[in-house]
């Protein structure tokens, strides 16, 4: 049998796929929040933050962000998605202090916000702090059980931290609730390095 060593790429590949479709789930997510607010123009404005950051016009698009948060009668869920997606934008320029900074208020305002754990693992994961995002994946697992997302940051984690028997379990957990093809590809070439690391 021929073992497949997962490059740096291929990791990165993993990540940037997960990393752009939950960044759509939030935006689908962000939207719902604001159903029927349309009074404080909330909604308007938030949606014109979106569009900007989707077209890589990210100063703009914190600009209208910053506009959001200054109406009255916000609730703490629609601030942390906010500040949620204030951090993606500050990622996008390479500030990954101020996305850490905005991902943690985030948390602190909705301290069940999936997808701010996951990125904030993803964001600890590159900036090497392996243990770190371990403990922010886990923290997604534990408030959503069958997340892929956090199961793929853990296989990642795991097989960073030379723990291959645990990259396998998640990538086999992964591989249960993933649809993305490409991304099935990835994870079996990491538990194919895995395998060969364990067999040495």
């Amino acid at each position: 049998m021929r073992f497949v060593i997962i490059s740096a790429q291929g990791l990165n590949n993993i990540f940037l796929h997960f990393f752009i479709l939950g960044q759509r789930k939030l935006n689908k997510i962000l939207l719902h929040v604001y159903r029927g607010i349309n009074k404080l123009n909330i909604k308007k404005i938030v949606q014109k933050g979106i569009e900007l950051h989707e077209k890589g016009n990210y100063d703009k698009a914190l600009e209208y962000y910053s506009k959001a948060l200054q109406k009255h009668h916000m609730s703490d869920q629609g601030k942390a998605i906010i500040f949620f997606n204030m951090g993606i934008s500050f990622w996008k320029k390479d500030d990954f202090k101020t996305t850490e900074n905005y991902y943690l208020m985030a948390i602190e305002h909705d301290n069940e916000l999936v997808p701010a754990y996951i990125d904030l693992g993803k964001l600890y994961y590159d900036l090497g702090r392996y243990e770190k995002a371990k403990k922010y994946f886990l923290r997604g697992l534990v408030l959503d059980p069958v997340c892929s997302f956090a199961f793929q940051g853990m296989a990642i984690v795991s097989y960073s931290l030379k723990d291959y028997s645990k990259a396998i379990h998640y990538a086999e957990k992964c591989l249960k609730h993933c649809q993305d093809e490409k991304l099935k590809s990835e994870l079996k070439k990491l538990m194919d390095d895995c395998n060969m690391e364990l067999n040495k």
